[in-house]
């Protein structure tokens, strides 16, 4: 589709707009390079004269002339970090306003660039500081404002709104009145339409771009709605639960960075990031910079639960505690926690039954060690059922657990349950939390991230280790996979929320800007959700789906579509999804002389997002999206028609952005649709097999 005139005087204008921001820039930045220069020389000659002084008077004159002249040195770098800092990613947005001057006789035109700081030569503000920049999330082109901004009525019209890609000091794509536009093997071309004037921009994930691929820059795709959250609730607790892609992940980053550049005083080495798999750590750590965060620690919930008991329960864990909290710190038990002791260490009922008994004679157990507490509480099974909602708890399961739990603590061992419970004890006791230095308090902030797989104990831990209302919890019902997590509805978390002193504030994101419709619609399948045949959003390809007769054939055909995708998307990131570990590191054996460096594993230990292949398994890509996603043997066996693997599938399903792709061979499991379903493009290479065989071919 060609592209109109009036796009294309667009884009010169986005052009010239980015070309005298960076001309401006680069000239700020060499003149406070130079002005850092005489400030550090003239900080240094001041050091050296204080200290060769000896007249008390020179001492006192000198140290206060150094102690300004150090400042301003610290001022002109901060100032030029900023501007360096602009120069790779100046703005991600620019709005021109017409607004009521009624002293200049009518309307005057006003321009802002939205970033991620401030600088005032090139009218550039940042999101999270200026109020003005609430114009450019709440309303659209066109559309007439009247808004009190810092004490001042403001009233006018949008009368441009453009979105724009500036890293790497370059326009690479806009998004205006005009529709959605990147530059791609040196010109310009289209790729949506985004409707009349003052309808709203689409929302799809920029075109992936060379080098790592991490969660999108939303800051300039927030709606209405997700700003308001950020900027209208900082001081509230706040859950955020929403489908696949919504960006709930993304809005409560941008939360956190909103706090930390505004008057809440928090500071980032009080904040902390809690995940559930080191491949999510990995992608939110290598985020955070980009959104302007820096000094914010991302642990698993497990590292972090860890490191506490290495301060406070140092006699159960090997010396070099606080040691980045990792779990090594723990004596483990030779055997894995049976499943049924897990259901209950994990349980609402047993945190109440802790609670109570800690509340009751908190007086006499200051002295006590918190895993005789934990015990004293499993030796009252009546305690612990009468708390039981759930009616699956009995007397012997509670007896089994004392008994595990007492053997344990005789070897100096923790099982991964008791970690939780044991830091909800010192946390009863004590207070507060044990920080990363060693001290007793609370963190300002905590965001914890796939919320749907923490216990109730785990989330107690959390809520009684920040602030009141420092936190954020984020989630997804569809995406639980942790069969013995107790939360099966958001209902019950927000009963279980009344224990905290304060009403946090619920908010469901329901519309996906990562998948397409047609990804989404399988999702809505395999979740038994009402079809969505006319939803709306982003279109795409159908998704497509090999079955085949054998494992070796299911592999052709996934080289095949592997290599397709690799061709049309070169520099983006495809992921082979399996079922569990041991058939991830099987798959990646049988790709890898096809693909060689450019597939790569990822799991556990190791998981990189550089473009290219990876093979993993769906516990490791919560929270993850890739351009092209492979799901490999969707199987009955694989894949059960219950809620946990329904649930996963769902996960799977869902981390695809653009293509999806299933190779199966064998009976497919019944969470499908038919291989002839509108929802899928499918091939059945097995009939065509079976009737080659009998044709003998």
């Amino acid at each position: 589709m060609p592209i109109s005139e009036q796009a294309r005087q667009m884009i010169a204008a986005e052009t010239e707009a980015l070309n005298s921001v960076l001309d401006n820039l680069s000239a700020q930045a060499k003149e406070r390079t130079k002005r850092l220069q005489v400030e550090n020389k003239t900080a240094r000659e001041l050091t050296s004269s204080l200290v060769q002084a000896r007249r008390e008077e020179d001492i006192l004159a000198l140290s206060s002339a150094e102690t300004l002249a150090h400042g301003l040195k610290d001022q002109h770098s901060a100032e030029l970090d900023t501007i360096n800092r602009l120069l790779k990613n100046p703005y991600f947005a620019r709005m021109v306003l017409h607004e009521e001057a009624p002293n200049q006789g009518g309307r005057r035109e006003i321009e802002y660039k939205i970033g991620l700081a401030e600088n005032a030569a090139c009218r550039i503000i940042d999101w999270r500081k200026a109020p003005i920049a609430k114009l450019y999330y709440e309303y659209r082109e066109d559309d007439e404002y009247s808004e009190e901004i810092q004490g001042r009525e403001r009233s006018g019209k949008i009368v441009l709104r453009n979105l724009v890609d500036t890293q790497g000091a370059k326009l690479k794509e806009i998004t205006c009145r005009y529709g959605r536009f990147v530059f791609k093997n040196g010109e310009w071309l289209p790729l949506s339409a985004s409707g009349p004037a003052g309808e709203a921009y689409a929302k799809a994930p920029p075109e992936p771009q060379e080098g790592l691929h991490l969660l999108p820059q939303i800051a300039a795709l927030l709606d209405p709605l997700q700003f308001r959250l950020i900027a209208e609730n900082a001081g509230r607790a706040m859950l955020i639960y929403g489908i696949a892609g919504s960006g709930k992940t993304s809005v409560g980053l941008h939360r956190l960075a909103w706090l930390l550049a505004g008057e809440s005083k928090i500071l980032p080495e009080r904040c902390l990031i809690l995940v559930l798999s080191n491949s999510f750590k990995t992608y939110i750590s290598r985020t955070l910079p980009a959104l302007g965060v820096e000094g914010v620690r991302v642990l698993r919930i497990n590292e972090w639960l860890s490191q506490i008991l290495s301060y406070g329960l140092p006699h159960l864990c090997r010396e070099g505690k606080g040691l980045a909290g990792t779990e090594e710190l723990i004596h483990r038990p030779a055997e894995p926690i049976p499943a049924g002791i897990a259901r209950l260490k994990r349980s609402l009922a047993l945190l109440k039954a802790v609670e109570e008994f800690v509340q009751e004679k908190k007086a006499e157990l200051q002295s006590a060690l918190a895993e005789e507490i934990l015990l004293n509480v499993l030796a009252d099974p009546v305690r612990i059922k009468k708390n039981d909602e759930t009616n699956l708890i009995d007397e012997d399961l509670i007896k089994s657990a004392e008994k595990w739990t007492a053997q344990n603590l005789r070897q100096k061992a923790l099982d991964c349950c008791d970690d939780a419970l044991l830091v909800r004890i010192l946390c009863l006791l004590r207070g507060g939390v044990y920080l990363p230095n060693g001290a007793l308090g609370k963190y300002d902030h905590i965001m914890a991230d796939e919320v749907q797989d923490f216990s109730p104990v785990d989330l107690a831990c959390i809520l009684g280790a920040v602030t009141a209302n420092g936190i954020t919890l984020v989630g997804d019902a569809d995406q639980k996979i942790g069969g013995e997590s107790t939360f099966s509805a958001w209902e019950k978390l927000h009963r279980y929320w009344t224990f905290k002193d304060s009403l946090p504030h619920y908010v469901g994101l329901n519309l996906s800007y990562r998948s397409t419709a047609e990804i989404l619609s399988l999702a809505d399948y395999i979740q038994q959700k009402p079809s969505a045949q006319n939803r709306a959003g982003r279109h795409g390809r159908v998704p497509i789906w090999f079955k085949c007769l054998s494992e070796e054939r299911c592999l052709q055909a996934a080289k095949q579509w592997l290599n397709q995708a690799l061709e049309k998307y070169p520099t983006a990131m495809t992921a082979v999804i399996c079922a569990d570990p041991t058939q991830a590191k099987h798959i990646l054996s049988l790709l890898k002389p096809s693909f060689g460096p450019l597939i790569r594993p990822g799991d556990e230990s190791s998981f990189s997002f550089e473009g290219g292949i990876v093979v993993t398994h769906i516990s490791q890509v919560r929270g993850l999206e890739f351009t092209n996603v492979l799901i490999w043997n969707p199987s009955k066996q694989n894949f059960p028609a219950d809620a946990t693997h329904r649930n996963l599938l769902y996960l799977a399903v869902t981390r695809a952005k653009e293509n999806l792709c299933l190779v199966s061979w064998g009976k497919s499991s019944d969470l499908l649709p038919s291989l002839y379903s509108p929802l899928l493009r499918g091939y059945d290479i097995a009939s065509e097999e079976l009737e080659a065989q009998s044709r003998g071919e």
